[in-house]
């Protein structure tokens, strides 16, 4: 692809961003409950960190409700 190609095609989807309309601006986000996957074995540090900050963010879930 040729520089000029590239900067017209960069152009036309700056173009389509900026004109699309908010579609999802008034919908709630998450509407059910979202898994957190841990793609660790358990008990590693990735396994503790999970577990620790999944209770915030069901806290946060609530209350932004």
């Amino acid at each position: 692809m040729k520089r000029r190609e590239f900067i017209s095609l960069l152009g036309g989807a700056a173009a389509v961003m900026v004109t699309a309309p908010p579609v999802a601006a008034g919908q709630d986000y998450p509407n059910r409950s979202v898994t957190l996957i841990v793609n660790f074995p358990p008990g590693g540090s990735t396994d503790a960190m999970a577990r620790i900050i999944r209770e915030p963010l069901s806290q946060a879930k609530e209350l932004s409700v």
